[in-house]
């Protein structure tokens, strides 16, 4: 089904600008990895057409070096905590969540509309990271430090990995719920909610079920 099919009118108030989201740093080709290596996202720039990118790497930003040992999330006790793979010893938990903390509060500054997280990534996977037992078996999936953060103090922001917007048409979708949320956000801090909560109502709920198959032009007039 074509974007052109859907009734969904465009609803621009004045003030309306670019939906902006966070990206995981790696994501968008810096070398910030453990190991140093490049992971860019091969849909990057795709994305970056129609959204204001803020890039951010909790590890980094936490004063671990590039590279630096590897970590991954560990269940003790205590709860789970991000332990050094090769060294039990490193524990750089507590410095992660002070990261999350501080980056959610730059983040909505920004303010962003959505975070589009590194899979498997003790730092940043959305419930894909391996969670280890103390004695280095896999136990389960659980999400990374910053995920888990904003997961829980930011729950309306639009939550991605990179493994879900793989194909040309997951990332239209994404692009159409960004500028969606990103208007309403907006909206309710400029006088303009009353209505534009009417039309999402509308017409939002139409952006989260079936993937919409938008061109890029429309896509284009959306987000100029």
């Amino acid at each position: 089904m074509s974007l052109l099919a859907l009734p969904i009118p465009l609803f621009r108030y004045p003030g309306s600008i670019r939906p902006c989201i966070a990206v995981s740093s790696c994501l968008a080709g810096d070398r910030v990895r453990y190991d140093g290596a490049l992971k860019s996202m091969p849909l990057y720039n795709y994305l970056a057409r129609s959204l204001d990118i803020q890039r951010c790497c909790p590890e980094v930003e936490a004063g671990m070096s590039t590279p630096r040992p590897a970590i991954q999330l560990v269940s003790t006790e205590a709860g789970i905590i991000t332990q050094g793979r090769d060294d039990s010893s490193l524990n750089p938990t507590e410095r992660l969540k002070a990261t999350a903390q501080n980056s959610l509060k730059r983040l909505l500054a920004a303010p962003i509309c959505g975070y589009l997280f590194k899979s498997r990534s003790p730092s940043c996977g959305v419930d894909s990271t391996p969670v280890h037992n103390t004695r280095g078996q896999t136990i389960g999936l659980g999400s990374g430090v910053q995920a888990t953060y904003f997961q829980q103090h930011a729950p309306w922001l639009l939550f991605k990995q990179e493994t879900d917007l793989s194909s040309t048409q997951a990332c239209e979708q994404f692009i159409l719920q960004c500028l969606y949320l990103s208007n309403y956000l907006h909206a309710s801090q400029s006088g303009h909610q009353p209505a534009l909560l009417d039309h999402y109502h509308q017409y939002g709920v139409l952006l989260t079920q079936d993937p919409v198959q938008a061109k890029q032009q429309i896509l284009e007039q959306l987000c100029p």
